[in-house]
């Protein structure tokens, strides 16, 4: 089979996106991330928000977990984190005004999240003034139990991890986090990047893509799905697909993209559907596990 040949208007979305797409809840503060290797910082005691009288005020603690749907998670509300549970006021986690994005870890107890730290100049040629300001979000780490607040990832132009956006917490051990390359993202550096937690090491997982999907059962367990950006002179751009390790190395190579499915049952498999492991469209689990044990 060919490899699926991706549409002009695919490639048009992702010319015209912004590298800094907020997702619904994010956030953490503080004006100076912890550096690796520092121990982390305690992050800010979690506590309802309350009046004088030391009740808690019903009108400020019902906003931030407004969006939570009644569910156990953690939100960013005005850029700064809240642990939101039902029947119980708001946690506000964070302050400073500079967090989104959080990702909270299936058994409750970790949250990564961005911290705005303002923007890093990088070099784009050789000559005096190829130079462009790229956002510098720090990946951090927040353990709820403790309040320990660690930094985990920042840019890396070496490794092309920059202008890094909403990372997700895969395990205990990995964050991946996507990477825009600059703040006019374009097909060359959208890409996907590995958080190492016990080494705080970045490195690239995937170039040229939108997203990586963890494998999560079969026998590539702990692996990802890629899929990469080919350019063929005269023919357009072409998705490969591949199944890489921890370091990105590739481990095995696909014809087509496993996860294509018609997904909304129109009878046609539409751009937006040809993505679904980038959370474009809602996957029923049992299906996609179905896939992985195929891989």
């Amino acid at each position: 089979m060919k490899s699926t040949q991706i549409s002009g208007l695919l490639l048009a979305a992702m010319l015209a996106s912004g590298c800094r797409a907020e997702p619904v809840p994010v956030a953490v503060t503080e004006p100076e991330a912890a550096a690796p290797g520092s121990g982390g910082k305690r992050a800010e005691p979690q506590s309802v928000i309350t009046d004088d009288a030391g009740v808690p005020d019903a009108a400020a603690v019902a906003s931030p977990c407004a969006a939570s749907a009644g569910k156990t998670t953690v939100v960013e509300h005005e850029r700064e984190l809240f642990s939101c549970a039902p029947n119980a006021a708001p946690r506000k986690l964070t302050t400073g005004g500079k967090d989104w994005a959080p990702s909270l870890a299936a058994d409750g107890k970790h949250v990564v999240f961005l911290r705005d730290a303002g923007t890093q100049r990088v070099r784009l040629g050789s000559g005096p003034n190829d130079f462009v300001d790229i956002s510098d979000d720090r990946v951090m780490l927040l353990d709820l139990e403790t309040g320990d607040l660690t930094e985990i990832g920042r840019n890396d132009e070496r490794e092309g991890c920059l202008s890094l956006g909403p990372p997700q917490l895969v395990d205990a051990k990995t964050v991946i986090v996507a990477a825009h390359g600059y703040e006019v993202p374009t097909i060359h550096n959208l890409s996907v990047c590995l958080v190492d937690i016990p080494t705080r090491k970045l490195h690239l997982l995937g170039h040229r893509t939108r997203c990586a999907l963890p494998i999560t059962a079969g026998r590539h367990k702990g692996r990802f799905y890629v899929s990469h950006m080919d350019f063929k002179v005269g023919q357009g751009v072409y998705e490969s697909n591949r199944l890489v390790d921890r370091e990105g190395h590739i481990v095995k190579r696909l014809e087509d993209n496993p996860f294509i499915r018609d997904w909304n049952g129109d009878g046609h498999i539409m751009n937006e559907e040809t993505y679904p492991e980038c959370g474009d469209v809602p996957m029923p689990a049992a299906e996609v596990e179905a896939i992985m044990k195929k891989l």
